[in-house]
């Protein structure tokens, strides 16, 4: 049976308190508090079916970023500065629909089941709300770490795909320009970076427009000419002495 018979009084959450834990620690955490709240209540596998929704909206999660991976520079770079804000509104809506979902649920369970319960405000089990909020954090380093693999796929889309050595000048505006508006800007007149390889002639650094391109994506590039005007060096703009870009990019 779904529903075990309650012989004793036990203590579980109220409806207010799993609401608040939602909205406060997430969509994860209310579903993780909400089941356990089930469970004490005897609801065995209404527990466990939004216990497996965890994992599976997780999962559903992470395809949603991995999905971007590897796409142009453009749609990229849409994805996290236009498209961050959508998928925050987005990521808002979904939690107080959930919690109003999870607060309507267990209230009426806790109507249903009366005397057999008592609830208890959020100040009970600190150890459990020590638990969802530790899953709360191991979430969100989990996310940190798949938003810089997409930061490097796209580095690499841009150090290893879009430029190449034996370029001409014309042929690397073309290919920058995928990405955004820019100035290649010299340091100077014959200034070279003392690490330059012997055929680099001369030096230019990519000066973005927009500086959130730089910010945000770590994209700093430095390119070495010859005098006939190809691409013979790729780096990480820094100065005196820039990063030689290996590929695959992976630092």
């Amino acid at each position: 049976m779904d529903n075990e018979t309650i012989t004793t009084t036990k203590k579980v959450w109220s409806h207010k308190t799993i609401g608040l834990i939602t909205i406060i620690l997430g969509i994860y955490n209310g579903l993780l508090v909400a089941s356990i709240n089930w469970y004490w209540m005897g609801r065995r596998q209404k527990a466990l079916l939004h216990l497996a929704a965890i994992p599976i909206l997780f999962f559903i999660y992470i395809i949603f970023l991995k999905q971007y991976i590897g796409l142009t520079s453009r749609d990229t770079i849409a994805l996290s500065t236009t498209g961050y804000s959508l998928r925050v509104v987005v990521n808002l809506i979904l939690v107080f629909v959930t919690a109003v979902y999870l607060y309507k649920s267990t209230e009426k369970n806790i109507e249903q089941l009366g005397e057999a319960i008592s609830t208890v405000d959020i100040r009970w089990s600190a150890l459990v709300l020590v638990i969802a909020f530790l899953l709360l954090i191991g979430i969100n380093l989990l996310n940190t770490l798949i938003e810089q693999a997409q930061l490097r796929s796209f580095q690499n889309h841009v150090y290893c795909e879009l430029l190449a050595p034996g370029m001409t000048y014309k042929d690397v505006n073309s290919a920058l320009e995928e990405i955004d508006q820019y100035t290649q800007v010299s340091l100077g007149e014959g200034v070279i970076p003392e690490n330059a390889p012997s055929d680099v002639d001369y030096y230019r650094v990519i000066w973005w427009n927009a500086l959130d391109i730089e910010q945000k994506h770590d994209l700093r590039i430095g390119l070495g000419y010859n005098n006939n005007d190809q691409l013979t060096w790729i780096t990480r703009a820094s100065i005196p002495n820039p990063i030689p870009i290996i590929c695959p990019w992976n630092p």
